[in-house]
């Protein structure tokens, strides 16, 4: 009988073939880590792959996995005498809490390369990654070992963008625009006042697209790279540029876009106003079109090979002619460097609309490459949904009278804020005041309610209220004033905000 799922175990064999194994490259294994990925659903970053000849240099080689990713990772044995100890060093990794999984490949006596072993931690049993990585071993061909974990030391944490427990409240509109954004422009901007969760909702689209790809027109999960712009920035760390390597020689080291492009992830420059992205984008203008631009040469040499920023025709992003970026690579001119975004590969950007009167402003030329997406104030409907989503998920939850003091209080002030024509500020410090009230200590009476409330606030909002002028303190204070407000706390804030400003 035929196998249904050969083709899977000869695609990743035809990856491994045009690896070359002994290469320094730390991309070397770009392709085959896009197919295995593709295979256990997972972004590519979220698998890393590595060679070894003996067992015993296992050790050294997996203290480059990046530990807040990598889930999967696939350990290619050249020599196949070394196939069973090597197991058997990846099946101590993954008992010591490396990485969830792992999946050996040896060399296949009829050519090329089979998958021999794989394994995941037995913790992880009905997990999401355990259905991936079964499904993985149907496509394989191969049994599931169950590996159980020694006493640990610590285990990485992951970083995310992502607050799922908490997700935010707004209106169906809005997100309708922004799935059509995302999945029809390769640049979407997210522009509304600070604390309205721009950054967080960046992060369920990302979820989102991880979960149901299709659904904006795209076939796989995309991880992303997060970088806050600030105003020392210029081309070179947006793009690249020329620098000094080892040797005192002028090298090109690839910017945050050209980096992310090469590691197929999306990416978010959080806060993009903060550096003068018209002056900097450069070349970009004429790439986000659609276009081929020239981005730079490999070395100091007017007649060293060029490096080009292009698209792919395909979903994945690839880099062509990286080795001529190395240092010890020869290079006669005659060769090039392409980056190229696949078609599914998405810059982001959110702008803060408020703090545009204090730093950078996009001009119209940029602002026309960016579907730009308005994120607003929630309606104090959806200011109390999140609150109650917020109460919901305390460890110890609220009294019933205390709570619903404390969402009375917030609602008055959230609509004080959302009162400041042109200084609004979004809800994201309010929502965590709740977290600041020790169920453990509860107030005993709405004055000292009053004084958490405004403890927290002050933490949270303070920087922005001591940018506020004397007008606009005025407006909030005749809110916050009110008895069933802050009542005399106002007086206690205003009083503290000299030690801020």
């Amino acid at each position: 009988m035929t196998d249904p799922h050969a083709g899977e175990a000869e695609e990743l064999s035809a990856a491994l073939d045009d690896v070359d194994l002994d290469s320094p490259s730390t991309t070397k294994f770009a392709e085959f880590e896009y197919v295995l990925a593709a295979l256990v659903h997972l972004p590519r970053n979220q698998v890393y792959a590595v060679a070894v000849n003996r067992a015993a240099e296992l050790a050294a080689l997996v203290k480059s996995v990046p530990a807040n990713h990598a889930l999967v990772l696939a350990v290619v044995v050249k020599d196949a005498d070394q196939v069973k100890a090597t197991q058997e060093a990846v099946r101590r990794y993954l008992s010591s809490g490396g990485v969830p999984a792992a999946v050996v490949f040896e060399r296949d006596p009829a050519g090329g390369w089979r998958s021999s072993w794989l394994a995941m931690e037995a913790e992880q049993a009905g997990s999401d990654l355990a259905a991936q990585v079964s499904s993985l071993a149907t496509q394989l061909s191969l049994q599931v070992e169950h590996v159980e974990a020694r006493e640990r030391v610590r285990k990485w944490p992951g970083r995310s963008l992502r607050a799922a427990e908490h997700p935010l409240v707004i209106d169906d509109r809005t997100r309708r625009m922004l799935r059509g954004a995302v999945a029809s422009r390769s640049a979407v901007m997210l522009v509304g006042p600070p604390g309205t969760g721009k950054t967080q909702l960046v992060g369920e689209v990302i979820d989102e697209v991880a979960g149901a790809p299709a659904n904006y027109g795209m076939t796989m999960a995309h991880d992303y790279l997060v970088v806050t712009p600030d105003e020392s920035w210029s081309a070179r760390e947006l793009v690249g540029g020329e620098t000094v390597d080892d040797t005192s020689k002028l090298r090109f080291s690839p910017g945050y876009v050209l980096e992310a492009i090469a590691e197929d992830r999306w990416l978010v420059l959080d806060e993009a106003n903060r550096a003068d992205l018209d002056r900097i984008f450069s070349g970009l203008f004429t790439w986000l079109t659609g276009n081929t631009v020239t981005v730079g040469r490999v070395s100091g040499d007017p007649k060293a090979s060029p490096i080009f920023l292009g698209w792919a025709d395909g979903p994945k992003s690839e880099v062509i002619g990286a080795e001529l970026l190395r240092s010890d690579t020869p290079d006669d001119g005659q060769g090039a460097v392409h980056y190229l975004a696949g078609k599914e590969w998405r810059l982001f950007g959110t702008y803060n609309a408020v703090d545009a009167q204090r730093v950078f402003r996009f001009g119209l030329a940029l602002g026309r490459r960016f579907a730009h997406v308005p994120i607003e104030m929630p309606t104090v409907e959806g200011f109390t949904q999140a609150l109650g989503n917020r109460l919901s998920n305390l460890p110890t939850p609220l009294e019933d009278s205390v709570q619903a003091e404390l969402v009375s209080v917030l609602q008055r002030i959230y609509q004080a804020h959302a009162g400041l024509s042109g200084m609004e500020m979004g809800p994201a410090a309010l929502l965590s005041i709740p977290e600041y009230l020790d169920a453990k200590d509860l107030p005993l009476s709405s004055a000292e309610l009053r004084q958490r409330i405004a403890e927290s606030y002050l933490m949270g909002m303070g920087t922005w209220l001591a940018t506020l002028d004397d007008n606009a303190l005025e407006q909030l204070g005749r809110e916050f004033q009110r008895p069933e407000v802050l009542g005399d706390q106002w007086d206690w804030l205003v009083g503290k905000l000299g030690g801020l400003r």
